[in-house]
């Protein structure tokens, strides 16, 4: 990958190298240079790269001794939280194997081994593994023997494709979530991973020998995940940069999804010598698409979660017949329908109301190219409407 483009801060500077640099990147010039502490660990916080940052820059020389104590600080949990991993993981897949059980190991600690140079610099909040559908009952009492607890089955049964579970043990808990599906049913993409196993290839991690999805649907479903906020974080754009580097040229030409050449492209415009745009055309939406997924836009919001954004994003980005206008509304609508079933309430009119605020709110931050500042970062703005 090429050096970052001159023209930005150095607190973005240092920023973008932490999600993009390569082997020729002066990271130490750039600690050196950074001008803005406070403002980098913010912005390194929205765009999960705070570990990253802490575990490549804790103890040099020329950081102030308060933001090293943070980062110093940031690095021995996230080192500490590495470690728990690895040995659960370990774990659980020892117990799996007694009932003759190999899971897929998806997403966080599967790309941490992968893609780093050290793996802690990748925090993970829980451990995802995809089961065969037919052993589902086998993994759960496995899980259980192993002191592991269901969180809110029924509700996770009805409503997702996953199972949480947790374990109260060790300094923040361990967290575990189980999964026969990548997507809810009503989901424009549709993956088919119970077909993964005929094909996933085993790899040897630090927690023992594993299966891993096939590549191509790996980019696919890490690009339809990393816009699951409605915005992207530098961190997810480099993952699917790098995933998409590894595959092979006739590979990577056999993924026709916007989605995913959308997050590329903003990647490679983040991380290249003339930090021109480089979004294709995608859809009869894509001036929605730019604006959304601009490269100023991306740096400057990073981690928003706001589910009407996130309909937006979806929206803009998938061919007419996959989803259209009804998606916009289908989708925040089921978001605040589960929290309504969860406490026993029904989706009323003032919700309706709220969503349709929400969406046109959302259409109209996304249309102000030159403001990426109009999209909201405060917590109170980050609601489901």
């Amino acid at each position: 990958m090429n050096r970052v483009t001159p023209p930005t801060s150095s607190v973005d500077r240092l920023l973008l190298a932490t999600a993009f640099s390569g082997p020729d990147t002066d990271f130490d010039e750039l600690i050196r240079e950074c001008d803005d502490w406070a403002s980098l660990l913010e912005k390194a916080g929205r765009h999960h790269l705070l570990t990253s940052l802490a575990v490549r820059g804790a103890g040099h020389p020329s950081i102030a001794e308060d933001v090293s104590r943070t980062l110093e600080k940031i690095k021995s949990e996230t080192t500490y939280r590495d470690r728990m991993t690895v040995l659960t993981l370990s774990e659980i897949l020892e117990a799996l194997g007694r009932v003759d059980i190999q899971p897929i190991l998806i997403k966080g600690q599967s790309l941490s081994e992968r893609l780093y140079d050290h793996p802690e610099e990748r925090w993970a909040k829980d451990i995802d593994l995809l089961i065969p559908s037919d052993r589902l009952n086998d993994a759960d009492h496995v899980l259980c023997d192993i002191g592991f607890i269901r969180v809110n089955p029924e509700h996770y049964r009805e409503y997702h494709f996953h199972l949480p579970y947790c374990r109260p043990t060790g300094r923040a808990g361990q967290y575990l979530e189980i999964h026969w599906d990548l997507t809810p049913k009503s989901s424009p993409v549709q993956f088919t991973p119970q077909s993964w196993f005929k094909v996933a290839q085993t790899h040897t991690l630090r927690a023992g020998r594993l299966l891993l999805p096939p590549p191509q649907e790996e980019l696919r479903h890490l690009s339809w995940h990393a816009l699951n906020g409605g915005t992207l974080t530098l961190r997810d754009t480099s993952e699917v940069l790098q995933l998409h580097s590894l595959l092979s040229e006739h590979e990577r030409e056999s993924i026709d999804d916007s989605f995913v050449k959308a997050i590329v492209a903003v990647g490679r415009s983040l991380w290249s010598e003339t930090g021109k745009e480089l979004l294709p055309p995608l859809t009869e939406r894509r001036w929605l698409s730019r604006a959304m997924l601009s490269s100023s836009t991306v740096l400057e919001i990073g981690n928003v979660r706001w589910a009407a954004l996130r309909s937006v994003c979806y929206w803009s980005l998938l061919r007419p017949e996959s989803a259209g206008l009804e998606f916009l509304f289908r989708d925040s609508l089921e978001s605040i329908e589960q929290d309504r079933r969860r406490d026993g309430s029904q989706v009323g009119f003032r919700e309706a109301v709220r969503i349709t605020l929400g969406l046109l709110l959302a259409l109209a931050a996304c249309i102000v190219t030159d403001r990426p500042d109009a999209l909201p970062t405060s917590a109170s703005q980050r609601t489901h409407g």
